[in-house]
């Protein structure tokens, strides 16, 4: 059976107020304020009009048991205990493949890292190893070094016990230096200019990292060895997505673009375009790849595509052209999508301006079960590759675990077998 946890951040001593969750998406366009909780409020600073302004993921995950979360300037670190199986007993709902959320045992949040006074909201997240990338309004990209800060933390700790033990308790503040680097730097930045603001989305992969700026209509290439821009264009419309991934056979490195309906895929090696995906119907808020699908003709790299048409788009990258969709995923606009490692022909869809979930098969577009409902809408949602195992956080701060997700639908009429 599927399993899932639950418990509220809130109920911590670090986070005991309810705004401090809510921060994490004070700006979204004025269309889309009316679907979103009346208690979140646009920010008195600056506000954006973009379609990518709350379809941003603010959560990015170390393991099962650990995940970061940007809220506003500051990440959290989060540790989730789960209680011994023998001690719960699952309660079914109306799906009764979905059961009633189990109460996670113990959940320890801490305020890891506060970014610079420039910083005045995060706008997206990625993790490379062991190195965390945050997007601020003004294009900039922060840089922590969480491997790092973590042994300058328990350096700390050591340093407090003794002087506990001695009796005198002294703090020592960590050099933001050392755990906080701007080295990216955006041109249009400005503290004093707030109408450079924009919404950007972040991608990352190996020595590459790739923003792109909303309002500006442009797209930055960085080689984080050399901590230098490699590469930049403007983009034909404005951009809502970015992917950085290489091809498994030529072992080229792909860029690709989302900009409203479109998909634009760059090589990096010779910063042209080769190809211009234009299949989907609505805006895309979310791309995802799998690198190793295996297919009658090999072994190939697949790139997912989702948007506001609530259809999952499945394209070759050998061919770039579309082998597979999945009509109709969720009830609302999807905003995350991952590739299942377990069962090769399905993934994971949600939506960050709703609380949905579901897990399908986008081979034979089968969505006949219903999906798993959140108490409010998701900011925030990353997948665990070696187990499929989901960690998702709501705008109010309560903590989703779902594992053996494909026991959601029946696999064994597929062939799979549960």
């Amino acid at each position: 059976m599927m399993e899932i946890y639950s418990k509220s951040l809130l109920t911590t001593n670090s986070l005991t107020k309810r705004e401090e969750i809510l921060s994490t998406h004070k700006s979204f366009s004025s269309e889309e304020s009316t679907s979103v909780s009346s208690t979140t409020k646009l920010n008195n600073n600056y506000a954006i009009n973009s379609a990518t302004s709350i379809h941003n993921n603010k959560l990015v995950l170390e393991n099962e048991n650990l995940f970061y979360f940007l809220n506003k300037n500051s990440i959290y670190k989060v540790n989730v205990t789960l209680p011994e199986k023998e001690n719960i007993q699952w309660k079914l709902t109306k799906n009764k493949k979905i059961p009633f959320p189990a109460l996670i045992e113990d959940v320890k949040v801490q305020k890891c890292i506060s970014l610079d006074s420039s910083f005045l909201e995060g706008k997206d997240v990625v993790k490379f190893e062991n190195e965390l990338y945050v997007s601020d309004p003004f294009g900039n990209i922060h840089f922590i070094n969480l491997e790092r800060f973590l042994n300058e933390q328990e350096e700390e700790n050591d340093e407090n016990g003794r002087n506990i033990s001695e009796g005198n308790l002294k703090k020592r503040k960590v050099q933001s230096e050392t755990t906080n680097n701007s080295i990216y730097k955006s041109e249009f930045f400005s503290k004093n200019t707030i109408q450079e603001a924009t919404e950007t989305n972040l991608s990352i992969f190996k020595e590459h990292l790739a923003i792109s700026r909303f309002n500006q209509k442009d797209l930055t290439i960085f080689d984080k060895n050399i901590q230098k821009e490699i590469f930049s264009l403007k983009t034909l419309q404005n951009p809502t997505g970015v992917k950085l991934f290489e091809l498994q056979k030529s072992q080229s490195p792909i860029l690709s673009i989302s900009e409203y309906n479109n998909v634009s895929i760059y090589d990096l090696r010779t910063k042209k375009p080769i190809n211009r995906l234009i299949r989907t119907r609505g805006t895309v808020f979310g791309m995802n790849v799998n690198l190793n699908y295996k297919n009658r003709k090999g072994n190939t790299t697949l790139l997912g595509v989702i948007g506001s048409d609530r259809t999952v788009y499945v394209y070759d990258c050998n061919t770039w052209s579309p082998i597979y969709k999945w009509q109709n995923c969720l009830k609302y606009n999807p905003s995350y999508l991952s590739f299942s490692k377990l069962h090769e022909n399905y993934c994971f869809v949600c939506g960050f301006d709703n609380s949905e979930f579901k897990y399908g098969n986008f081979v034979k577009n089968i969505n006949k079960e219903y999906g798993f409902y959140a108490n409010n809408r998701f900011i925030g949602m990353d997948k665990c590759d070696e187990t499929d195992t989901i960690i998702g956080l709501t705008i109010n701060g309560n903590c989703y675990m779902m594992k053996n997700c494909h026991q959601m639908i029946d696999l064994e009429s597929d062939g799979f077998g549960i």
